[in-house]
């Protein structure tokens, strides 16, 4: 696709600025922009397919954003589900994910573990949260009915992987969906 030409399925050239609906296909009167737009797809697709394996990372403890604001809409999930739908978070049914990130500088990290962002007052149904970064996996028991779990944990600077958990009264777990990261 450019500004002015899109190219369906490698076959179909629609002049978008012409034809915003897209009724009138003129591939045919036009093959080397589509062979043009088709070689720019394949070599764009090579491009970034041979870096689906890398990670953006959240940078945590930087001076210019401590705290960082983390949340379920960022995890690498092995199941897809809906983070959009906030039914989904209300009944806590969104599983769990990680975080791609980058510790950058080491120090003692505190964990601020919500349910919903700070500005929603709601109350946890949660007796533990479990948070594992850094080459550390800690738990913390926490008392049901508070709106936020505060968790400290010695980091080393570097690039990690961060998970968590909520455990609720009856054993079910899943992800924290609102993370505050500081470092202290």
């Amino acid at each position: 696709m450019t500004s002015r030409y899109r190219l369906i399925n490698g076959k179909e050239l629609y002049d978008i600025k012409e034809d915003p609906g897209q009724n009138k296909d003129i591939s045919s009167e036009n093959t080397l922009l589509v062979e043009q737009l088709r070689m720019a797809y394949e070599k764009w697709w090579q491009d970034i397919s041979n870096r689906f394996q890398q990670f953006n990372r959240f940078y945590l403890g930087d001076d210019l954003e401590n705290p960082t604001s983390l949340s379920l809409v960022d995890w690498h999930v092995d199941t897809l589900f809906r983070i959009w739908d906030q039914e989904v978070v209300r009944q806590r049914n969104f599983g769990n994910g990680f975080w791609a990130v980058n510790i950058v500088k080491d120090g003692i990290y505190e964990f601020t573990c919500r349910t919903y962002p700070r500005q929603e007052d709601t109350r946890l149904d949660v007796v533990k949260v479990r948070i594992k970064v850094g080459g550390q996996d800690v738990e913390q028991s926490c008392d049901p009915g508070t709106s936020e779990v505060k968790v400290k944990i010695p980091l080393l600077a570097g690039d990690t992987f961060l998970q968590t958990w909520f455990y609720e009264p009856g054993g079910k777990s899943y992800g924290i969906p609102f993370l505050y990261v500081e470092r202290l």
